[in-house]
This record gives structure tokens, C-alpha cells and sequence, in this order.
């Protein structure tokens, strides 16, 4: 039943109860000596108390449900405008997300399967060609933190995603520039691990953000 439907029987139930009350009690005829008078009358007099009583629940009953109705409202506005407002927000993780933090996980997950290969084949084949590739990875990382679209969704980040960006870019800096690879696999593992943390915490706040703003 619709909205407008529950409101027109409403309003036919007062209609109906207003004249099958006021009718008898204004034109009844009252008990006068031995003469029982209208029946309908004398119930609506005898029991006026109850009756009144009746429809003053009904009219507290009715105040309520208006005001559940108006502070159902009032949610729903208030939830229509904190989605206005964070989609802006959201916007600007998705710019970041496409292609930055895409190709951050991308590279990352090429780095760690060079790497992988390369300590399983016990380092044997073209471990110059290896190694260049990872430090070019690496690289890439930092020209994607870089990017406009990446920089200007970073006043989102929490403490922890920015300190975390500002290790692994360290990291790019410090990369081995001799031949030790026992030193060179350790920096490979500093760099995954800090892109792997960023990356966790960076789809949480992207998903909330997300579940907030189009939810």
C-alpha cells in the first residue's frame, strides 16, 4: 500500500469515527426518568473517558510516527551530503589508484617475480640484465609517487601510507651500487615489503572511501 493510499483510508477512519461519535451525542436522544433514550449516545457518554483516553494514544501514537518519519528524513539527507562531500575525495583516490597505485602493484609484482627466479636459479644466467630490470622497477615506483594525480590524493593518506611512501622512495635512493647480492637481495626485500604495506593500507582507505560515498 502506498504512501498516499494509507494516508486517504487514514483520513476516512477519522471522518467515520468523528461522525459516528459527534452525530449521536449531539442529536441522541439522552436518558430522561425511565425513558432509556438512544443507546449509542448513552455508550459514547458512559464511556467518554475511554474514548478520549483512545484517541489521545492514537494522536501521541500518530506525533511519533511523524517524527520517526522526519528524523528518517533528516538521515537521509545528512547521508546524501556526506556522500556529496566525499566524492570529491573519492575522485581523487581514483585518479591515484588509475594508473599510479595500478602500475605500483604491477611493477611490484614483477620485481618480485624476477626476483624469485633469480634466487631459485641460484644466480644463474643473466644476473646483469636481472638486476637492471629491478632497479628500473624500482625506479618506476618513484615517478609514479610522483605524479600529479598520485600527489595531489596524498592529504588523504593516513601517518603510516605516508611514512611508508617516503620509505620506499628512500629506498630507490639507496639502491646497491656494487656487486654484493646477498646486500642486493635485502634492498629488494625492503622495497617489497614497504610497496606491499602501502598497497594494503592504500585499497583499505580506497575501499572505504568508496563504501561511504556511493553506498
Amino acid at each position: 500500500m502506498t504512501e498516499d493510499v494509507r494516508r486517504k483510508v487514514l483520513l476516512a477512519v477519522v471522518v467515520t469515527v468523528t461522525v459516528g461519535l459527534l452525530l449521536p451525542a449531539i442529536f441522541g436522544q439522552p436518558r430522561i426518568g425511565s425513558a432509556a433514550g438512544d443507546p449509542w449516545r448513552n455508550f459514547i457518554y458512559d464511556f467518554q473517558t475511554l474514548i478520549t483516553g483512545f484517541f489521545a494514544v492514537g494522536a501521541a501514537f500518530a506525533t511519533f510516527r511523524q517524527m520517526q518519519k522526519f528524523d528518517a528524513r533528516s538521515e537521509k539527507r545528512h547521508e546524501e551530503q556526506v556522500k556529496l562531500a566525499l566524492r570529491p575525495d573519492v575522485l581523487l583516490m581514483q585518479r591515484a589508484y588509475s594508473p599510479s597505485v595500478e602500475t605500483i602493484r604491477e611493477w611490484r609484482d614483477d620485481m618480485r617475480r624476477i626476483s624469485s627466479q633469480w634466487r631459485a636459479e641460484n644466480f644463474d644466467g643473466d644476473i646483469g640484465r636481472d638486476r637492471k630490470t629491478i632497479v628500473n622497477l624500482a625506479e618506476g615506483f618513484e615517478e609514479e609517487i610522483n605524479r600529479e594525480t598520485f600527489q595531489k590524493a596524498t592529504y588523504l593518506f593516513s601517518g603510516k601510507m605516508t611514512t611508508l611512501i617516503e620509505l620506499l622512495i628512500s629506498e630507490v635512493h639507496q639502491k646497491p651500487a656494487g656487486h654484493d647480492e646477498d646486500e642486493f637481495e635485502m634492498w629488494i626485500f625492503r622495497m617489497l615489503e614497504w610497496a606491499d604495506m602501502f598497497l594494503e593500507d592504500f585499497d583499505q582507505l580506497y575501499a572505504s572511501y568508496q563504501r561511504q560515498a556511493f553506498l
